[in-house]
């Protein structure tokens, strides 16, 4: 991966560790809307855009209630994520090395910006759920890199922790790193890809040089 020149993000899973307070604002959800459907089934589909989500598990006739109560829980649980390890230092470390940065995550911007603000996460730009028509695992987020840094796809390097993350990166063209968090986040166990595979960020340094 020598020819890396840029180097792009997930941000739930990756960066920080965001599931217990999706977890509880799932739960709260279903829970005041009457609805059954469980966090599991949920999880399997972070990383696409919500409304996507929401098609998958036949929730869309209600999507606007679900939305609105959802996003605004986990916008009030924000101070309780925590970073994953080294999600910080990895940042710093690429700045001082001289990679441009991004996080490309399906979140609503008003939400990953309270994030990113609250957390001390410093990256070049940030693209978000809302700002194209088309998302993770569809590449435009990252032709908008692209055209943002003036890059070809092979100089690009993402990093996320689902299966959805991977597929974006081949759409693109861009290479990929797997971070499952020791062992925390899996790719699906029939998977027949060669992919690098990281369990703390840091690893990401010795696989680029």
């Amino acid at each position: 991966m020598k020819k890396v020149k840029h180097i792009s993000f997930d941000l739930d899973g990756t960066l920080i560790n965001s599931f217990p307070i999706m977890k509880q604002a799932w739960a709260e959800t279903m829970l005041e809307l009457g609805l059954a459907v469980g966090f599991d089934s949920y999880k399997k589909f972070i990383g696409i855009p919500f409304h996507h989500i929401l098609n998958n598990l036949s929730l869309s006739g209600i999507k606007n209630e679900i939305e609105i109560l959802y996003f605004s829980k986990t916008k009030k649980l924000s101070n309780q994520i925590k970073l994953t390890d080294y999600a910080k230092e990895i940042l710093f470390w690429c700045n001082k090395t001289g990679f441009s940065t991004s996080i490309i995550t399906s979140k609503p911007r008003k939400n990953a910006e309270l994030i990113i603000f609250e957390k001390k996460l410093e990256v070049d730009i940030l693209i978000c759920g809302d700002d194209l028509k088309a998302f993770k695992p569809h590449p435009d987020p990252g032709l908008k890199i692209l055209d943002e840094f003036n890059l070809n796809a092979s100089q690009i390097l993402y990093i996320g922790d689902m299966i959805f993350d991977l597929q974006f990166a081949q759409n693109l063209g861009a290479h990929f790193i797997h971070f499952n968090n020791y062992e925390e986040n899996m790719l699906p166990s029939n998977l027949v890809n060669d992919v690098n595979t990281i369990s703390n960020l840091m690893e990401i340094k010795q696989i680029i040089h």
